[in-house]
């Protein structure tokens, strides 16, 4: 069985994405990030980390994206 990610956007570099996940208090292991290419990359944040208390503002430090 594996586990339900949410695409979550791009981000400009790993660091920003880095940035956003701690900035919204999601464990590092709830999150995947993908390059896409040069430095950009895409994150999933695993479903069950993306509750009220764990992630109340998604938007926080984006650049672009989902929201």
């Amino acid at each position: 069985m594996g586990w339900n990610f949410e695409d979550v956007g791009g981000f400009p570099d790993q660091k920003s994405a880095d940035d956003w996940a701690k900035a919204n208090k999601i464990d590092p292991r709830d999150v995947d990030i993908r390059s896409d290419g040069g430095k950009r990359v895409s994150v999933s944040v695993r479903r069950s980390a993306l509750t009220d208390n764990a992630n109340n503002d998604r938007n926080n430090g984006r650049s672009d994206g989902f929201f």
